[in-house]
């Protein structure tokens, strides 16, 4: 699962920007009609990897079968120093209503006290109380949440495929950033070019055109962020080259992120 997404994924979109690029596609909602809707869906398992997907091993981790929501990282993770951080570094990990709803009981933000919400969430006495508390929280007007809660649903990232699925099973009318699978033909790209870079492998090939403008962007990407996971290094240095090049000049991504340590040590970094 990524640890961290950036705004420009063309997987994901945070629930509130779904909610106010939604909104601009249907005059006389708001933005806030939309949330509503998108938050009970949350808390009902919309969502959520089907039972199929669960029983495939490579479905049940893919990122795009789930949603990311940001979560405090585990102490372990964290440095003596880091721990007494406030507030803690977080990350995104990927989520289904259960996580959800128990991190924001943990923040006190759901709706009403949170210890109501943990009886409901948390007895192993009562397995029944989460399906209850689902049912309730399907049923609670986002406006009801404190806004702690709204912001953190807000953030909360959504597949896009998920999102056109929800709307088109709902007969809504798909609002232009849905229309077009951009996730998907990232996907197709990303195995077209690491095909191609397979097939060309032979020793002493020439260097790709693309390898200055990735060399370039690793180490702006390093220094923008230093804590930035190499394989998500890679992806963005080539999504960036991706703009400039054709196909044919750039490496995959899997060469990329073996030639990272290289790169880096060569330049000082």
């Amino acid at each position: 699962m990524p640890s961290y997404i950036s705004p420009f994924d063309e997987c994901f979109l945070k629930l509130g920007r779904a909610a106010r690029l939604a909104a601009e596609n249907h005059p006389g909602l708001d933005s806030a009609d939309i949330t509503d809707m998108l938050a009970r869906a949350v808390f009902s398992g919309a969502f959520d990897p089907s039972p199929i997907d669960m029983c495939d091993k490579v479905a049940r981790v893919a990122p795009q079968n789930w949603l990311h929501a940001p979560i405090e990282m585990p102490p372990a993770q964290l440095t003596p120093a880091q721990r007494k951080l406030s507030p803690k570094p977080q990350q995104y990990f990927g989520a289904n209503r259960m996580t959800i709803a128990s991190v924001m009981e943990s923040l006190d933000a759901l709706p009403g006290e949170a210890s109501q919400w943990h009886d409901l969430l948390h007895d192993i006495a009562r397995p029944e109380g989460q399906e209850e508390a689902f049912a309730a929280l399907t049923k609670i007007p986002f406006d009801h949440y404190p806004k702690a809660g709204r912001r953190y649903l807000e953030e909360i990232y959504v597949p896009r495929d998920k999102l056109r699925r929800w709307f088109t099973l709902r007969q809504i009318p798909l609002p232009p950033f849905l229309e077009e699978d951009g996730c998907a033909k990232l996907v197709a790209n990303l195995e077209k070019v690491r095909q191609l870079d397979s097939l060309q492998s032979t020793r002493g090939r020439p260097q790709k055109a693309a390898w200055r403008n990735i060399t370039k962007a690793l180490l702006e990407l390093r220094t923008e962020n230093p804590n930035l996971p190499k394989k998500l290094l890679a992806y963005e240095a080539w999504k960036r080259a991706a703009g400039e090049f054709d196909e044919s000049d750039l490496p995959s991504v899997a060469t990329i992120q073996r030639k990272i340590g290289e790169i880096l040590r060569s330049k000082g970094h």
